[in-house]
């Protein structure tokens, strides 16, 4: 899946095409976070500068607009029906 792209829960979980099998997934999960996703996504990117990775981004329907900068980001995101 290319950088961007987002996936709405229940849609087909797969891992990005382009991720070799010795590459890292980075999964992290949000809520009301899209301040500091813009500091968090490039610093992991920078931490793994050379390694193989996609960052993967759980939103957790935050209202303050986190899932739509994960999708810009991110590798993957995906908003989950808040449970409350």
């Amino acid at each position: 899946m290319a950088q961007g792209q987002a996936r709405l829960e229940g849609e087909e979980s797969r891992v990005s095409g382009n991720l070799p099998s010795e590459g890292i997934s980075v999964v992290t999960t949000c809520y009301n976070e899209r301040e500091n996703l813009r500091e968090l996504i490039p610093a992991i990117r920078s931490v793994l500068a050379g390694v193989p990775h996609e960052i993967i981004v759980v939103d957790d329907s935050s209202p303050d607009g986190s899932y739509e900068v994960a999708a810009e980001l991110a590798d993957v995101a995906v908003r989950k029906k808040r449970e409350v």
